[in-house]
């Protein structure tokens, strides 16, 4: 078995620096990572009660679907459970669109300065990148 020849080109996501990371080379200011989509705050005190209710559960291998989490989100959407996708981050959710609608060959158009895994699964499926850079800073 051999890996794609395409994965040797490819460099792993680097994320940006945490806040203790940035205390270390800035000095003891308070920073908020906003470019990560992460939630500085935590979770509301509502969602961990919620957790704390299903600890036991956990042991249990979940479902891989969704199912219920998708259907919630259809109710409330007014849309069918088939139009809902769910994943672990963005980047998982690009990387199942990708592996469901790209071939080999396909040519792709990105924004140069856009999420890295745009290009980076394009370049897994096969597919000719062409990343469009900014022009004084718009594309």
């Amino acid at each position: 078995m051999q890996v794609k020849d395409q994965l040797s080109s490819l460099q792993p996501y680097t994320p940006g620096k945490s806040p203790e990371q940035m205390k270390e080379v800035y000095g003891d200011h308070s920073f908020v990572k906003l470019a990560s989509n992460e939630n500085p705050f935590g979770c509301s005190p509502r969602v961990l009660d919620e957790l704390q209710k299903l600890w036991l559960e956990h042991a249990l291998y979940p479902d891989g679907g969704a199912t219920t989490l998708r259907q919630t989100i259809a109710n409330k959407l007014h849309v069918q459970m088939e139009q809902v996708l769910c994943g672990s981050g963005l980047d998982e959710v690009i990387q199942i669109i990708s592996r469901a609608v790209l071939k080999a060959g396909d040519n792709i158009v990105t924004a140069g300065a856009t999420f890295p895994q745009y290009r980076h699964h394009a370049i897994i499926e096969g597919c000719e990148v062409k990343e469009i850079p900014l022009n004084n800073g718009i594309y």
